[in-house]
Formats: structure tokens, sequence, C-alpha cells
């Protein structure tokens, strides 16, 4: 069934009374602060004056989940809701990783009005089990142990929900980021075809309505403080407040739930049967009256009810750029070129973050017994996001790189301080890049990787070198004693920097048989941090044909062979032909 479709009574879900009642309550009191006498502030006097008990406040719960890099956005959008919850209700429970065990989040749901989770996501179908798991698909990825750190989860799947939670009546509960809950899949995984994705939704929810829950939205790709904001601050139904979010595509199909009775399942892709990122599970029967004040049957708000767009909607980056040496455990300068469109302007309070995916990474052994991780992969990442300057080039921002040097895919995503959406595309503004991060002591060579040659040949080596590091060759090593420690072996007694090469010959059985051990090419390189110097070295193929490798290195005066401190060696492939066979001269034997 489209949304075109559905009954409209099953698309207000009235809230329960008590909740009603306390919202509207709620948003009535920034009156009083007004010196206008709200309505509520009244109530709570003659009720007081009877000797009842005033309306409580709104109990929120906000968790989250250890998500390894994605830790720190989760918890700045956690604490932008929970900033507006707190103006609203004196009832405000926040459960952060490394804290959110289940030991400390069970008796904080009981009788919560509102929910929000975001972390790790493990729901079914999916590619790790054949058949649904209560006890850790449809729930919680929280820490096993407190203070355990953020890049370890254990999942509470929809069992613990249902048989361990009560909800007060009447309960919202907000999914946001979770891989499955909204129908889509996990990164790198197919998201498959839409009847699964529908189940997924079905059975995402389904432990929150057992635990009491009225309906549960589920955003991937839209942080919680729209809707906090919007079911404190309106009058709207969940649906109607689910229809009007920024990230709303007009796609929704709606149908009654396989899982749980008397609850109606609504779906919102961002491409029909590719991309899945919105749902909304809530009590109702489908068949019922229409009730005033829901989103019309068409399932289009009209005009003035649709929310702005995002201020960087149609915007796009271009291929970041980092200037200066890119050195472990140090910061590096960022600049960020954006493509606005006509009439747009970048908001105030930008922030960057950057995760920084090793290229390589070591296979770690599995544990069969262990339940998948979806979604888990190892990385390193900044923990603080930073702040953005716009420039005439577009935006800068000073960057933290990793501790570790080696080759990574830099990812840089552009977020608002208050965690609303900056764009309407699912994965927001995002580039990626590869980088390559040095040692503080490194060189960085541009050579051709193959040269096909003739032996006795004379050829022409274009080499670039550059000092990648932020230490120059030429340093005295007292000065750098505390940063790269002892010398490991005794050092080259050479007078300034210099390029080498040194040639090695493989045989048939592709062992290395070393010529000549002193360096056959030696060039000047006295190159400083950040600097790269051009060279062409005029050598003679070896009068021998065959295959050989051409190994260069920098040796320093203070440091010895930069190959030593663990700076890779660079390998040029010479492919040595044989030379052709001299032309006989006339009239000779």
């Amino acid at each position: 069934m489209t949304g075109s479709g559905l009954r409209r009574a099953a698309s207000s879900l009235p809230l329960s009374a008590l909740f009603a009642l306390l919202l509207c309550l709620l948003v009535a009191a920034p009156a009083a602060a007004t010196g206008a006498p709200a309505a509520s502030n009244q109530a709570d006097r003659n009720g007081a004056d009877r000797g009842e008990a005033p309306p409580r406040a709104a109990k929120v719960v906000i968790i989250v989940g250890p998500t390894g890099s994605l830790t720190a956005s989760f918890l700045r959008e956690a604490e932008a809701a929970a900033a507006i919850a707190r103006r609203h209700s004196t009832d405000v429970t926040t459960i952060y990783t490394p804290h959110a065990t289940w030991a400390a989040v069970k008796p904080a749901l009981q009788g919560a009005d509102i929910v929000i989770y975001l972390g790790h996501g493990n729901g079914w179908p999916s590619i790790y089990r054949d058949s649904l798991y209560l006890a850790t698909q449809n729930g919680l990825g929280l820490n096993p142990v407190a203070g355990g750190g953020d890049d370890v989860h254990r999942y509470y799947g929809e069992r613990f929900l249902a048989r361990d939670v009560k909800l007060a009546p009447g309960a919202i509960v907000l999914l946001h980021h979770l891989c499955y809950a909204a129908g889509n899949s996990e990164p790198g995984l197919p998201e498959g075809p839409h009847d699964v994705a529908k189940q997924r939704v079905e059975n995402y929810a389904a432990g929150w309505l057992a635990a009491g829950a009225d309906a549960v939205v589920a955003e991937a790709y839209l942080g919680p403080a729209y809707y906090v904001r919007s079911l404190f601050e309106t009058r709207r139904s969940v649906e109607r407040i689910w229809r009007s979010s920024p990230t709303f595509k007009g796609n929704v199909e709606a149908w009654p739930s396989n899982r749980t009775a008397d609850a109606t399942a609504l779906i919102d892709p961002y491409v029909v049967a590719k991309r899945y990122g919105r749902s909304l599970v809530l009590r109702g029967d489908p068949s019922g009256p229409a009730t005033a004040g829901e989103a019309p049957s068409d399932g289009v708000l009209p005009p003035e009810a649709l929310p702005p767009p995002p201020p960087l909607a149609g915007a796009a980056l271009a291929a970041p750029v980092l200037s200066g040496p890119i050195v472990e455990g140090t910061t590096v300068e960022l600049s960020l070129p954006i493509e606005l469109p006509d009439g747009a302007k970048v908001p105030e309070g930008l922030l960057v973050e950057a995760s920084w995916w090793p290229l390589e990474v070591p296979a770690a052994e599995e544990d069969e017994s262990a339940e998948p991780e979806a979604g888990s992969q190892p990385f390193l990442s900044e923990t603080e996001p930073a702040s953005v300057t716009v420039t005439e080039a577009g935006l800068a921002a000073t960057l933290q790189t990793p501790p570790l040097a080696g080759a990574y895919e830099l990812r840089v995503a552009l977020h608002s301080a208050d965690g609303s959406p900056l764009t309407d595309e699912p994965g927001g503004l995002e580039i990626m890049t590869t980088v390559s991060v040095a040692r503080p002591l490194s060189a960085a060579f541009s050579v051709p990787e193959v040269l096909q040659l003739v032996a006795g040949q004379a050829f022409s080596l274009p080499i670039g070198l550059s000092n990648s590091g932020n230490v120059g060759w030429a340093q005295d090593p007292d000065e750098l004693l505390d940063e790269l420690g002892p010398q490991p072996v005794e050092v080259v007694a050479v007078e300034e920097p210099r390029l080498v090469g040194r040639l090695v010959r493989l045989g048939i059985d592709e062992i290395a048989k070393d010529l000549p051990t002193e360096p056959v090419l030696v060039a000047p390189a006295t190159v400083e941090p950040g600097q790269t110097l051009e060279l062409t070295l005029n050598l003679v193929a070896p009068e021998t044909s065959g295959t050989y490798v051409l190994m260069l290195d920098v040796e320093t005066p203070a440091h010895g062979p930069l190959a030593l401190r663990g700076n890779p060696l660079t390998a040029v492939m010479l492919e040595v032909a044989p030379a052709p066979a001299p032309l006989a001269t006339p009239g000779t034997d």
C-alpha cells in the first residue's frame, strides 16, 4: 500500500492523554518568561490549592553507544538534542559511551516518554544469520563494561527490550544513524530487495513497541535535534513531524505491520529499492476514521508546512588540499573548496571532522563464536571536530594527523554545530582523498616504476625527491633525541645529505644477488622540510641483460641512511634487453 492509499487515522497517532498534556504544558511555559501568565502555570497553582500533585515533567532518555570514530559526532548530536529537551523538561537523562552499559540503560528506560538512541544497529534480515535472533538483533549496541572504550560493543536485542523495559504510555522512540533500523543495510553491503527493507523496519521496531512505545522513528542520516524540538514545540502528530523532516523524500509506503498487531509501518526511501534511510512504525488502525491535523492523504504537506531547505542544499565539496609536511602526530592545514548554488552562503559555526582510514590493515584472527559486528571496521580518527573558517579559496581548518605513519584514506565531513542537517543528501557533505602520512624524518621519491633499456645503453632517470617530514636532514641529532631516540646504527660519515642508489639483479629464481656494495649513483640532496628537489641523472644500463632493481635512499650526516630510520626504500625496475649483435663487415670471414 502506498502513502496515498493509507487511511488518515493511522497517520495521526495521537499521543497518550498524559503525554499530550505534558507537551502542551511545556510548550506554554516560555510565555511565563515574557510576563504573560501561561495556562499551565495557573493550572499548577490551582491543582496545588486542591492538594493535587502537579503534572510530572516528560522523561527523556538519550543513549549514545560506542561507535569508534563516529562517537564524537554522535555525542555532539546527542548533546544538541539534550539541550533542547532541558529547556522543556527537568527530567532528562543522558547515558553516553564508555558508560552506556545495559546495567545503566535498563533502569533509566523505565517510564521514559522519549527515548533517543545513536549507535550501532544489528537487524534482520542480514547476511549474518539465516533467521531472526532476538538476543542480539533489533536493539541496542552498548558498552560490554563501563569504561571499556568506544571501539567494542555488545548487542542487546529486542528480547531484552520486550522482557525488561516498560516505557511510559504513548512513548516515542527515536533511532538515529543505525544500520538496518530504517530498512537500510550497512556501509559496504547492498541494500537488498524492497521487501527486505520493509521487514527490517518492522523487526527493528518490534521490541520497542513490545516495551510500550507508541511510535518508533528511524533516521539513518539525520540527528535527533529536529525531532526533539518538534515534539516539544509543536502540536503536530508524530507522523506529521516525520513527514515534515528535512530528509522527507515523498516516497512513502505504508502497510499493516506483520510483526506487531495493531501497528502501521511506513517507509520513505531516498531512492526506491536502492537507498533507504527513513521509517516510522506506530500504533494505529489504518481503517479508522480521519483525524484533524494530520498529513493529507496524498502524503504531501502544503507548501507553508514544509521546512526550509538545509543551508547548503545543492552544495558540493571539491578535493581537499593539505599544505605543508603531513607528519604523524602533528597538525596539518586543510583547504576545502566548496561549490555553492546561486544565492547560498556558508553558515557560521561549521565544524569539520576528519577520519583517517588505513589502506592496509592487518587481518585480525576471527572468533567464530562471537556475534558479527555489523558495520565494524578498524580505523583511526581524531576525536574532536575542528572549527572551520571561510576563505577566498573555500573553507579552511586545522586537522590532527594520525599517530602512525602510513597510507590513509582521509574522509572529510562538514557538520553544523547543533547537529542540524546542512544538505538533503543522505551522505551529507563528505569527500575522500588518499594521503601519505610521513615520519618526522623521512623522504619521498617520484620516479618511473619501470624502464625498458638495452644493455650498455645510456639513459636519463628523472627523480623528484621531497623532504616529506618536518625534520631537516642535516639537523644535529642531539636536537632530535627526544623525538627519534638513540641512533640504531653507526652514522654514515658524509659531509652533506646525498641521494644514493644501489643496483640489485634478480636471478631466474628471483633471489636477489647484490652487485657492487658502493652506490652506483650519488647526487647532492640538501632538501628542507616540505621542499622538493627535481633532478635528472644520466646513467648507463648494465652490460648484462636481465631484470634489475635500482634501490634509492637518502644518506644524511646526522642520521645515516633514512631507510634505517623506517623510511621505505624506493625501487625502480630496469628491464634490460640484450644489445643487438654487431653487423658483419663486408669482405670479412
